[in-house]
C-alpha cells in the first residue's frame, strides 16, 4: 500500500493496522525484524508522511502489542531521523527503546511464568 504525501496519525496508523493483519493471517514467523524508523514523523525532510510523535509511540505499541500477544521474539533497529528539531528524533527514538522495554519486560515475566 501507497501512502500519500502528508497523510497524517489516523490514515498511517490505520493502514499498519491492516498490514499487521495481513502479515499475522500467514503462517508464524519464527522472529520480527523491526525497523522503528523516524521517517514518517511529520517534521522529516525525507519521509513525506506526517504522522505526530504521538502517531509513532502508538505504532510502536501496534507493532510490539501484536508480537507480544503472538509469542514472537523481535529484534528492534531505529532508522531515520531526518527532521531539523533534533530532541523531536530523540525522543522519537526514546519512546521506542522505551514501549521495546516494556514489551521485552513482559516478555521475560511470562518466561519466568511458565517454568
Amino acid at each position: 500500500m501507497t501512502l500519500a504525501d502528508g497523510t497524517g496519525d489516523a490514515e498511517y496508523l490505520a493502514a499498519l493496522g491492516h498490514g499487521l493483519d495481513e502479515v499475522f493471517a500467514r503462517p508464524r514467523p519464527a522472529v520480527v525484524f523491526y525497523v522503528a524508523g523516524a521517517d514518517p514523523y511529520e517534521g522529516d525532510r525525507l519521509g513525506r508522511l506526517a504522522v505526530s510523535v504521538g502517531g509513532l509511540m502508538e505504532r510502536d505499541a501496534m507493532v510490539l502489542g501484536r508480537c507480544r500477544r503472538a509469542g514472537i521474539p523481535v529484534a528492534v533497529s531505529m532508522g531515520g531521523g531526518y527532521a531539523p528539531d533534533l530532541d523531536a528524533i530523540a525522543a522519537i527514538h526514546a519512546n521506542t527503546v522505551r514501549e521495546a522495554s516494556a514489551w521485552a519486560r513482559v516478555a521475560c515475566a511470562d518466561d519466568v511464568a511458565r517454568r
